[in-house]
């Protein structure tokens, strides 16, 4: 089986041919992987894992903090979870490996920098975990539960609301959650417990809930699914996310994004509710689906694994916080054969295997911003692509180039350096370029303002 990201056009239209790739979000990087099946999927803000049935990782989506590059070697993982920039697995012999922002605990000098990523010191023996916005949780086997990050204190302001703050009670714990500000557990009894932030009585379980056998957080609202088949819902309530839809039943799973809720069904079908739409994307499940397994939500994202272990997405990444602005990328009818995909801020790029390669959503007010490639460009053996820029590198060792970059007062197109050759691989970084020689030299081109293109000793060149 592959390894497939679906467009919303393809899902609505059945379309789950192997070996295609779709892309939505402002940008996607993943590589397509013709017979490789998954177990289960983890939805982060702007980034996504998969697990793979060998125990592997696969992760895609933003990389602004390593959050979607598994660690080399990473093997033996049963379980994962992703939050707003960080990401955690548990692997078989009851150990955790985390990456991606919070490898420091200095919010003060770094983005969003509270140590989530810090795994404490001598942590073993555990057999779940969850991941919040800023922090993350462990569940061990004695039904302990571990949590570091935001919120080991309560200051009542952002991201600090008590949510890594464990009751010191809570004992016989069987699952675990992590919203954005808030942490859920499940434990034996049937019961739940809750804490963190309470603004809008999302840690206010409703009296007498039992019988609960899953839950779920979203940003600030909660769900429990209990043996009944049945969800219950507490919290904020601006978008209907806490209002369970009438007569909803026979569901095996739920999950929760920031404005809607998600629930599976025994027969393999997903019902959504919440916001309908994030601007004008669709949060409504694609027509059509079923044979889904598994479902994950996080931020303004839905995920689901079929039975033949395809992975099926829609909504969008949405990077606002960053100066970004939110879409849902369309992909052209037709593209297939695709070996990898690249994605600048306003464009999509898909390699094919016969080298040639396709690009979309790239043109703004007359402007090649990367996403259509030069005529006639084949033998195409990679692709990197970042702001408004791509490039291509080719089985001579030569590189192409398109579009523009910013060198600090204006944007002008991008120029290969005069000569370059015997190249060996190639990266994109947002305004500037970088090539790797066979011959282990590095030659750097493109906008300077933070000195990114004055190499070391060990270039070739140094363009500025």
């Amino acid at each position: 089986m592959a390894m497939t990201f679906l467009s919303r056009a393809e899902a609505q239209n059945n379309n789950y041919t192997p070996g295609t790739v779709a892309g939505w979000g402002d940008q996607v990087f993943c590589y397509v992987t013709p017979g490789t099946t998954f177990k289960n999927i983890a939805a982060g803000w702007d980034h996504d894992l998969a697990l793979k049935q060998d125990g592997t990782v696969v992760a895609w989506g933003f990389n602004d903090f390593g959050e979607a590059v598994p660690p080399n070697g990473l093997s033996g993982v049963v379980s994962i979870a992703a939050g707003e920039l960080h990401s955690l697995v548990l692997k078989q012999d009851g150990t955790v490996v985390a990456w991606g922002n919070g490898q420091t605990n200095s919010p003060q000098n770094d983005y969003n920098n509270f140590g989530q990523s810090i795994v404490p010191t001598g942590l073993s023996n555990v057999i779940a975990i969850a991941a919040g916005y800023d922090n993350s949780l462990a569940l061990k086997k004695d039904g302990t539960v571990i949590a570091w990050g935001a919120g080991t204190n309560n200051t009542g302001s952002w991201p600090n609301f008590g949510q890594s703050i464990v009751p010191p009670s809570l004992s016989n714990v069987i699952a675990i959650a992590g919203g954005d500000i808030i942490s859920l557990a499940l434990k034996n009894d049937g019961t739940v417990v809750a804490w963190g932030d309470n603004s809008v009585g999302e840690t206010n379980v409703p009296g007498g809930l039992n019988g609960v056998i899953a839950i779920a957080a979203g940003h600030s609202h909660c769900l429990a699914l209990k043996s009944s088949g049945t969800v219950v819902a507490w919290g904020w309530n601006g978008s209907g996310q806490a209002s369970v839809p009438n007569g909803l039943n026979g569901v095996v799973a739920i999950a929760a994004g920031q404005y809607n809720s998600l629930a599976l069904k025994s027969n393999g079908t997903v019902v959504v509710w919440g916001a309908s739409s994030i601007g004008d994307v669709s949060m409504q499940v694609p027509t059509g689906l079923s044979g889904v397994i598994r479902i994950a939500a996080k931020g303004f994202q839905c995920l689901a694994i079929k039975q033949d272990g395809t992975i099926v997405a829609w909504g969008l990444i949405q990077r606002d916080g960053f100066g970004f602005y939110s879409q849902n990328v369309t992909v052209p009818d037709g593209i297939n054969g695709a070996i990898a995909v690249a994605g600048g801020i306003y464009s999509s790029l898909a390699l094919k295997q016969d080298g040639t390669v396709v690009g979309w959503d790239g043109s703004l007010g007359g402007l090649n911003q990367g996403g259509t490639p030069p005529s006639g460009l084949s033998n195409v053996i990679a692709i990197a692509a970042n702001g408004e820029h791509t490039l291509a590198l080719k089985n001579d060792g030569t590189v192409t180039a398109w579009g523009q970059i910013f060198d600090g007062s204006s944007n002008y197109t991008e120029t290969i350096p005069t000569g370059l050759g015997d190249v060996a691989a190639i990266a994109a970084g947002e305004n500037h370029s970088l090539a790797l020689k066979h011959d282990g030299t590095i030659v750097a081109w493109g906008g300077n303002m933070e000195r990114l293109v004055l190499c070391s000793s060990n270039c070739a060149q140094r363009f500025e």
